[in-house]
C-alpha cells in the first residue's frame, strides 16, 4: 500500500522533530508493507526569513490538499536575535 504524505517542518525545533519522527516512519512502513511518497513542503518563520514572504511556496496549499496525511513539525521561530517571534511586515 502507498500513501501520499506532505511534512511541514517548519522551524525551530520543527525539522529536527520531523526528521526524528520521519525515521520512526520508515522503521514501521518497513514491518507493516506501507510505502509513503514524501513531499516537503517549506513553511513558517525560516521561510519568511529566507523568502521575505509569509504566502507559503505555490501550490504548497494544492500539494497538501492531495496529500494522505500532512505531518506538522512545529511553527514560531523566535527572531534571529532572540528578542522576540518573527512578525509579518504588517504586524
Amino acid at each position: 500500500m502507498s500513501y501520499k504524505l506532505a511534512t511541514l517542518g517548519g522551524d525551530g525545533t520543527g525539522p529536527e522533530v520531523m526528521r526524528e519522527g520521519l525515521r520512526v516512519l520508515h522503521a514501521v512502513s518497513s514491518v507493516i508493507g506501507v510505502d509513503w511518497s514524501i513531499d516537503d513542503i517549506p513553511c513558517g518563520g525560516q521561510y519568511y526569513l529566507e523568502h521575505g514572504d509569509r504566502d507559503w511556496p505555490e501550490g504548497a496549499e494544492a500539494r497538501c490538499d492531495a496529500a494522505d496525511l500532512i505531518l506538522l513539525g512545529a511553527v514560531g521561530w523566535p527572531s534571529p536575535t532572540g528578542s522576540g517571534p518573527v512578525l509579518m511586515k504588517d504586524g
